[in-house]
C-alpha cells in the first residue's frame, strides 16, 4: 500500500479523508499545515501527496512549487472547495498530477489514489530500468575499450571449434551429423551475440553527410527484396533531408523495419513516414501488428531483453544509441494502425 501525506486545515475533513484511505490499507500522515511536516516535506518521504490549496501561511501551490523545484517525481494532488481556472492552470503548469474539487467523496478519492499509484509505479519502474541500464552501459563501455582484445581471445577459439565440428560432421552418418549441425548453429548464435555486444560497446565514430530521407529509406528497404509489394508503404514529405551517418542510420531503419515485419509475420501493413516538423525531421515506422502492452514498453530498449526466441536484445538499444549519438530521440508509441510505432526525431541539417 501507499505512503500518503494528507494536508488539510479543516480538521473534520482531514479526519474523514484519513479514514477513507486507512480503510484501504494506506499509511497516512495527516497534518493540518505544511509547516507541521518539517523535513518530511521532501522527495522520497511519500508515494503520494494530497494537499488543500487555500491554507494560511504556506498554500498548496507553495507545497507543489517547492517539491517540483527539488525534482520530485511522486504524484501530487491539489484540492479545493473554491475552483478557479487560473489556480487550476497554475497547478497543471507546475506539474500537479490532478486537481480535486470539494466535496470529496470516498469513491472519487480512492479512484484518484488508484490512478496516482499506477503513475507512481510506472515512473519507479522507468527509473529502476534506467539505473540498471546505466550500470550496464558503464560496464559495456569498459568492454568496448578492450573490444579488439576480446575479439581475438573469444572469436578465435569459436572459429576454430566451428571448423573442427564441420570437419567431424563430414565423416559421420546423417543422424550423427544432425547433432553436430545443431552444435554449429549454437556456436554461430554465440558468435552473433558476441559481435552484437561488441558493436554496441564500441564508441561510435560518425561520418556525417546530407542525404534525402527518401534515398535513405530506399537503401534500407533493399535489404528486403522478398517482401511482397504493398506490405510496406512509404510516405516522404517534400524536401526532407537528413544530416546523418548514412550507414549507421540505415542500420537503424533496417532494424526497425525488421521488427515491424516480425510483428506482422511479414504480412504488414507497415508504414514508413518521414516529414519535416517543428523540432526537426520525424521518421515514424509503424505496423498493424498486435502492439506492445504498456507494461512492456519500458523493456524494449533494455539491453539483452528480447521477446524473440532467437533475439539478442541488442538491436533496439543499439538503434537508440545511434539515434542519440546524432542528437536525436527514439521513442515507442501506440500506432494509428493498432500496432507499435517507433518515432525517430532528428535535427535538421
Amino acid at each position: 500500500m501507499a505512503r500518503i501525506i494528507l494536508i488539510e486545515d479543516e480538521r473534520l475533513l482531514l479526519k474523514t479523508l484519513t479514514r477513507f484511505l486507512e480503510v484501504e490499507g494506506h499509511e497516512v500522515r495527516a497534518v493540518g499545515s505544511a509547516q507541521e511536516l518539517g523535513d518530511d516535506l521532501s522527495c522520497g518521504r511519500f508515494d503520494l501527496l494530497i494537499s488543500d490549496i487555500f491554507m494560511p501561511g504556506f498554500s498548496g501551490i507553495d507545497v507543489l512549487r517547492k517539491l517540483m523545484e527539488s525534482g520530485c517525481q511522486e504524484p501530487i494532488v491539489l484540492m479545493t472547495g473554491e475552483p478557479n481556472v487560473d489556480t487550476a492552470a497554475e497547478a497543471v503548469r507546475l506539474g500537479a498530477f490532478d486537481y480535486l474539487t470539494k466535496p470529496v467523496t470516498q469513491d472519487k478519492l480512492l479512484e484518484l489514489v488508484s490512478r496516482a499509484m499506477r503513475q507512481h509505479d510506472l515512473v519507479k519502474q522507468r527509473d529502476e530500468a534506467r539505473q540498471r541500464e546505466m550500470a550496464l552501459l558503464r560496464n559495456l563501455a569498459q568492454i568496448g575499450e578492450q573490444s579488439s582484445v576480446l575479439t581475438h581471445e573469444i572469436r578465435a577459439p569459436i572459429s576454430g571449434l566451428h571448423h573442427a565440428l564441420s570437419a567431424v560432421a563430414d565423416r559421420l552418418s546423417m543422424d550423427q551429423a544432425v547433432l553436430i549441425e545443431e552444435m554449429i548453429q549454437r556456436l554461430e548464435r554465440i558468435e552473433d551475440l558476441l559481435n552484437s555486444t561488441l558493436s554496441f560497446a564500441r564508441p561510435l565514430d560518425l561520418n556525417l553527410c546530407e542525404i534525402p530521407a527518401s534515398e535513405l529509406i530506399v537503401h534500407a528497404l533493399e535489404h528486403y527484396p522478398n517482401v511482397d509489394a504493398g506490405v510496406i508503404r512509404v510516405q516522404v514529405g517534400d524536401g526532407v533531408v537528413l544530416r546523418v551517418d548514412a550507414g549507421r542510420m540505415e542500420e537503424v531503419l533496417v532494424n526497425l523495419v525488421q521488427n515491424a515485419l516480425d510483428a506482422t509475420e511479414n504480412e504488414g501493413p507497415i508504414l514508413i513516414r518521414a516529414e519535416n516538423g517543428e523540432k526537426g525531421v520525424e521518421i515514424v515506422i509503424e505496423d498493424g501488428g498486435p502492439g506492445i502492452p504498456d507494461d512492456k514498453k519500458l523493456e524494449v530498449f533494455e539491453l539483452f531483453h528480447s521477446s524473440k526466441a532467437t533475439g539478442t536484445g541488442i538491436g533496439l538499444p543499439l538503434c537508440r544509441k545511434i539515434v542519440e549519438s546524432h542528437g536525436g530521440t527514439l521513442a515507442l508509441h501506440d500506432g494509428e494502425m493498432g500496432g507499435a510505432a517507433f518515432h525517430l526525431l532528428l535535427q535538421v541539417p
